[in-house]
């Protein structure tokens, strides 16, 4: 698949020797960069102290997908518990869009409005930001917003989020109206 690991569908809640690489891989991340913060299309390498196993595999993409939550962790308090303990960042089990709301409410306070840059990459060590923003290609999820109406679809409440964040659709005209107050401003 595109994440380099294809779910099998006999993996069951009983797959202790799959979760128990999945841990030995989160394990490895924490010893060599102090937290469980892993960077968006964080891919395991293919060098100890990481589970051979996995070599490859977009480890990020693969904790942070409800299907890994339904398939190793609904119903398994004990496993729960596990990733706990290591520093497992509990925030990005959750729909993206929520994820990017959070990361626009947070640019807006540090910026002023949401003419995020198409560069934009939300800081990985930048404490005002949740932790499970950080590493977000934040410009990217914007643009795709623009272009495509990426994670809005038919839901028009998520449509209303973003207007009453104050969500630029059409940056140019935006951006010439705030140069043309400037100019007012200071003649």
């Amino acid at each position: 698949t595109e994440i380099g690991f294809e779910w099998n569908p006999s993996y069951s809640v009983g797959d202790e020797k799959h979760f128990a690489r999945i841990v030995s891989a989160l394990k490895a991340y924490e010893e060599e960069h102090a937290d469980l913060l892993l960077p968006r299309s964080f891919r395991v390498p293919s060098r100890p102290p990481y589970p051979a196993a996995l070599a490859g595999v977009d480890l990020d993409r693969a904790v942070y997908d409800l299907s890994f939550y339904r398939t190793f962790l609904a119903g398994r308090p004990e496993r729960q518990s596990v990733l706990r303990e290591l520093g497992f960042c509990w925030g990005r089990l959750q729909p993206e869009f929520n994820l990017v709301i959070e990361a626009f409410i947070v640019y807006k306070e540090l910026n002023g409005d949401l003419l995020v840059p198409s560069t934009y990459i939300v800081p990985r060590d930048d404490e005002r930001w949740p932790d499970s923003t950080r590493g977000m290609p934040l410009g990217r999820r914007v643009r795709q917003i623009r272009r495509r109406n990426d994670y809005l679809g038919n839901d028009p409440a998520r449509w209303r989020s973003l207007d009453e964040l104050g969500f630029c659709w059409e940056p140019k005209r935006t951006k010439r109206s705030v140069v043309a107050r400037a100019f007012r401003r200071y003649e």
